[in-house]
């Protein structure tokens, strides 16, 4: 059995987090790829990997430790109808699985099956009666070299946007309608959609660690603690009375200041958390700078940095879920909490902060004192317009 794993371009809905495909933010040190083909090949039953991914992101992908063989998409490949239709070629098995490169869910299910009996999945067949929501289950493309059972028609009883009808069907006009199955993989799909959603990536991967991990190169400080399971990566520093609570990953050569505190967190290489600084369940991309303050519930691209005394609000007064805005679009998190997503090299002077929700572009810069109700478009400077009154003081 072959599985192909489509790696789309990033899209909008990602955005601040589009300088790059879902797939190539990191986790645990390595790319997100790279744990999805590390499951999957726990299962005996694939036999090759296919790794498709857009032109522009070659650079990236010469860098990743797997081994998977890996094909090129064309440039104005963007989704995985695109993906199907360009890489069914390349079947070499009866069967062959695609699926987006990102979904570490569904690696997850795949390392843990043995076999792949049609029973396993439920084919949908023509006279089966059932009806299904399509976003209740992931829609895996079976392609057959002889023959599977034809399940098409239940589109029609689909509750759902008809753009998504007409993408499914586009694959019925390319090939022989007898060769086709849809199969749902029976389990709550977790879908990365927004950002935000890769906070539940992170804590899935996260709650993985079983034990505390402490590389020799590391020095950590006597009087700090690490409340396990966590991984103390090579070259890390870890200074006086800070606290890392697990499940958390402090990446390679990452300083840990004075004083710090760090709640299930996922911190990648160099990176530097100041001195009195708290830092919860957030996600820091590489070479992320902080120094005091809260920041929790976020997400950090790559080379940003946070001034003393930033906070991030990541909880509404009246605890109700976090409406984020994007583009015209306003979006329901199903978040209680949920703090800033900054995007790379995004820059806070000192005392700024951030309402919950918000979401801050690449290359901006937040001017000191500034407080943010409102997203920041990429490659701005925002700041608050300050007024100083001098009159003669009555103070004896």
């Amino acid at each position: 059995m072959d599985l192909i794993l489509i790696m789309p371009s990033p899209n909008e809905e990602m955005w601040p987090l589009n300088s790059r495909p879902i797939a190539l933010y990191n986790f645990l040190g390595k790319p997100l790829i790279e744990h999805v083909i590390e499951k999957i090949r726990k299962n005996d039953a694939i036999k090759n990997i296919f790794l498709l991914y857009p032109e522009r992101f070659e650079d990236y992908m010469k860098k990743l430790s797997s081994s998977s063989q890996i094909l090129k998409l064309p440039k104005n490949t963007h989704n995985l109808i695109d993906g199907i239709l360009q890489a069914s070629e390349y079947i070499r098995s009866e069967y062959a699985i695609f699926a987006y490169a990102h979904d570490i869910y569904f690696a997850d299910f795949i390392s843990k099956k043995k076999t792949f009996p049609h029973t396993d999945f439920g084919i949908f067949t023509k006279n089966s009666g059932k009806k299904f929501l399509i976003e209740d289950l992931l829609p895996i493309i079976w392609l057959s070299k002889t023959r599977i059972e034809k399940i098409y028609s239940f589109l029609d009883d689909i509750s759902t946007e008809s753009s998504i009808k007409k993408s499914i069907y586009s694959i019925f006009q390319r090939f022989d309608q007898e060769k086709i199955s849809i199969i749902s993989i029976g389990r709550n799909y977790l879908e990365v959609e927004y950002p935000w959603n890769l906070l539940d990536v992170m804590m899935f991967l996260l709650r993985e660690i079983d034990k505390t991990i402490i590389h020799e190169t590391a020095k950590i400080d006597e009087s700090s603690k690490i409340v396990g399971p966590a991984i103390i990566d090579s070259g890390v520093r870890i200074f006086r009375n800070s606290v890392i609570v697990g499940p958390t990953y402090v990446g390679k050569g990452s300083i840990i200041g004075d004083h710090v505190l760090i709640r299930e967190c996922n911190i990648e290489s160099n990176c530097l958390v100041g001195a009195f600084m708290e830092v919860a369940r957030s996600l820091f991309q590489k070479n992320m700078e902080t120094h005091s303050g809260y920041i929790g519930d976020s997400i950090f691209d790559c080379f940003s940095h946070t001034g003393a005394g930033f906070i991030t609000a990541n909880l509404r007064l009246d605890r109700k879920n976090i409406f984020v805005k994007l583009g015209n679009k306003r979006i329901n998190t199903k978040r209680m909490k949920l703090g800033v997503i900054s995007g790379m090299r995004s820059n806070y002077g000192v005392n700024a902060s951030t309402m919950p929700g918000t979401l801050v572009g690449n290359n901006t810069v937040v001017g000191p004192g500034t407080v943010l109700f409102e997203n920041v478009p990429d490659n701005t400077t925002v700041y608050v317009k300050q007024i100083i009154i001098k009159k003669e003081s009555r103070m004896k």
